[in-house]
C-alpha cells in the first residue's frame, strides 16, 4: 500500500521548474552556480532552467530571461546574490551587455512575490549579504557558509517543493514528503552528496565534512529509537526487525563515507574511535519510564555490523595500519553508570531478541545474528567473501594482539557461512614477500620473522564454536603455515 501511494504522488505531482538568475562575476562563481543547478536536477528531480544549457547561439538573452521570470510554467526564480550581482543590479546594468540575465526592479513588479527566492552566495566584510536594493526586504536563503550549506540547501529544496513540514525521501528520486512512522529523514544523505563533490573538486574539505557526517549520523540514528509501548510482547522481535530494515540506508551512508575518506587518504583512526565511542551510548535505554533489556538490540546489531563493514573496507583498501590502531586501541564507553574503558570486542553483542525470534518463527538458524549479517550484505559496497574474511581477521587479531583475553576475543559469528576449506584471501596473499611486508602493519610486527614466530605459536581455546555445531574455528595456521610466509617474490 505504501509503494502504491508513493507512485500515486509521483504521477500526480508536477515536476517543479526553476530559473536561475546570476551574475557572471568570475569563473569560480559561475562554477558554484552550475554545480548548484546540476545538483537540483540530478539529486532532487527539479527541472532547472540555466543559460549554460538552455541558451543557444542566436538567442536573445534578455527575452529568454524575461520569459523565464514571467512564465507560468516556471515555479520559482532563484536570484544568486553575490558582490557582482549587487553592484550591477544597483547600477542599473541588468539590461545591457553580457549581463542581460540579471533581474531588474521593473521585471520584479510583474511577478508574484513568492516566486522570487534570493540566494546569498557571498557576504561582505561585515558579514552582511550582498543583496540588490530591490531585494533588501526579501527573506533570503544564506548559502555562503560551507559548514551550514547542507541545511540551507535543504531549506531551498523544501521551498521549491512547497513542502516545509514533510520529510525527504531517499536520494536519487523526486522527493516524497511523508510523516509515516516507517519513514526516516536522513541528513547523512545530504552530507554524502557533498563529500562526493568534495572528493572530485577539493579533497581537503573532507576532514571537515567527516565531522559534519558524524553529527548528522547521530541525528539520523536517534530516529530509530523504540519506546516501551511500541512492542507487541507476543512478538517483540518484530519491532527490532522493522527498525533494522529501516536502518540499511543509514548503514550504507556510513560505509560510503568510510570509503570516500579512505580512498582520498582522509580516514583517521581518532575519528573512527570517537565515532564508535559516541554510538555506544545507544546500546542502553536513556529515557524515562519502563524499558526492556532488548529495547536497544537494533542499535547493538547496527554497531557490530558497522564495525565489521569498516574493517572490511579498510582491509580491501589496504589501510592496514589504521585497522591495527582501531583494534588495538582503548575506547572510553559511556554507560548509565559512568564512563568505562573498553576494547573493540565490546562492540560485539549477544542479541536476545534475535535469538528468541529464531525460536519463535522456527527458522532453526545456528545464529540469527549471523544470518542477518549475511542477508543484509550490500554487494555494491562489500562482497560476502570480503565480509566473512573481515570477521575472521578481527577474530585472529583479537587473539594475536591479546585484546580482552577475559572475553576470548572477537567471536566471528559468520564463520558458519564459510566453507571450512575456503581460504582467507589476505592470509593467502602473504605467501608473497612483497605483500607480506605490506601487511606487517596489520599485525603490528616489525619483520616477517616476527609474524612467522607469532603464527607458529598461535592458539586459541580448543573447540571455539557455536554450541551444537560440528566444526570449530580453525587456528590461523590452517589458512597460512608459518613456513609458507614470504616464500614467493
Amino acid at each position: 500500500m505504501g509503494e502504491m501511494r508513493k507512485m500515486e504522488i509521483l504521477q500526480n505531482s508536477k515536476i517543479p521548474v526553476v530559473f536561475i538568475s546570476y551574475s557572471w562575476t568570475n569563473p569560480e562563481h559561475e562554477k558554484w552556480v552550475y554545480e548548484l543547478a546540476g545538483r537540483l536536477r540530478e539529486a532532487d528531480g527539479i527541472d532547472v532552467k540555466l543559460d549554460k544549457w538552455d541558451l543557444k547561439e542566436g538567442h536573445d538573452k534578455f527575452a529568454f530571461m524575461e520569459k523565464m521570470v514571467t512564465s507560468s510554467e516556471v515555479d520559482k526564480v532563484l536570484v544568486i546574490c553575490d558582490r557582482g550581482y549587487q553592484s550591477k543590479a544597483n547600477n542599473n546594468k541588468g539590461g545591457v551587455g553580457t549581463e542581460k540575465l540579471l533581474i531588474t526592479p521593473e521585471i520584479m513588479e510583474s511577478v508574484e512575490q513568492n516566486k522570487i527566492i534570493p540566494i546569498v552566495s557571498e557576504l561582505d566584510e561585515d558579514r552582511m549579504p550582498y543583496l540588490p536594493t530591490f531585494l533588501k526586504s526579501r527573506i533570503y536563503i544564506d548559502m555562503s557558509d560551507a559548514e551550514k550549506f547542507e541545511d540551507s540547501y535543504e531549506s531551498l529544496v523544501r521551498s521549491i517543493e512547497n513542502a516545509p513540514l514533510y520529510r525527504k525521501p531517499p536520494l536519487g528520486k523526486r522527493r516524497i514528503f511523508s510523516d509515516q512512522e516507517n519513514t526516516i529523514f536522513l541528513k547523512t544523505g545530504s552530507v554524502i552528496h557533498q563529500m562526493r563533490r568534495a572528493a572530485e573538486s577539493d579533497p581537503r574539505r573532507l576532514s571537515v565534512l567527516a565531522s559534519n557526517f558524524s553529527d548528522s549520523f547521530f541525528e539520523d540514528l536517534d530516529q530509530l529509537r523504540i519506546n516501551y509501548e511500541d512492542f507487541d510482547m507476543h512478538a517483540p522481535d518484530e519491532k527490532i526487525i522493522e527498525k533494522l530494515n529501516i536502518s540499511i540506508p543509514l548503514r550504507d551512508n556510513f560505509i560510503e563515507a568510510i570509503k570516500i575518506l579512505s580512498e582520498n587518504e582522509k580516514i583517521e583512526t581518532d575519528w573512527l574511535i570517537d565515532f564508535f565511542e559516541r554510538v555506544f551510548a545507544f546500546t542502553e535505554f536513556r529515557g524515562k519510564g519502563q524499558s526492556y533489556d532488548f529495547q536497544c538490540d537494533h542499535y547493538k546489531f547496527l554497531i557490530q555490523e558497522s564495525y565489521l563493514y569498516v574493517s572490511a573496507v579498510l582491509l580491501k583498501q589496504a589501510k592496514y595500519k589504521i585497522l591495527h590502531e582501531l583494534v588495538s586501541s582503548s575506547y572510553m564507553f559511556e554507560y548509565n553508570r559512568g564512563t568505562l574503558e573498553g576494547k573493540f570486542t565490546d562492540l560485539m553483542f549477544h542479541l536476545s531478541s534475535l535469538e528468541s525470534r529464531n525460536e519463535r518463527i522456527g527458522s532453526k538458524k545456528i545464529s540469527y545474528t549471523a544470518f542477518l549479517l549475511t542477508e543484509r550484505i550490500n554487494a555494491s559496497i562489500i562482497s560476502k567473501q570480503e565480509l566473512l574474511d573481515a570477521d575472521m581477521i578481527l577474530f585472529y587479531l583479537s587473539i594475536m594482539l591479546d585484546v580482552s583475553p577475559d572475553r576470548g576475543g572477537w567471536f566471528p559469528v559468520t564463520y558458519i557461512y564459510r566453507g571450512y576449506s575456503q581460504p582467507i584471501k589476505l592470509l593467502s596473499r602473504i605467501k608473497s614477500k612483497r605483500r607480506a611486508e605490506s601487511i606487517l602493519d596489520l599485525f603490528g610486527y616489525a619483520s616477517i620473522g616476527d609474524l612467522q614466530s607469532k603464527i607458529s605459536s598461535y592458539e586459541h581455546e580448543s573447540g571455539y564454536r557455536f554450541n551444537g555445531t560440528g566444526n570449530s574455528i580453525p587456528y590461523i595456521k590452517y589458512y597460512i603455515k608459518p613456513e609458507e610466509i614470504a616464500v614467493n617474490p
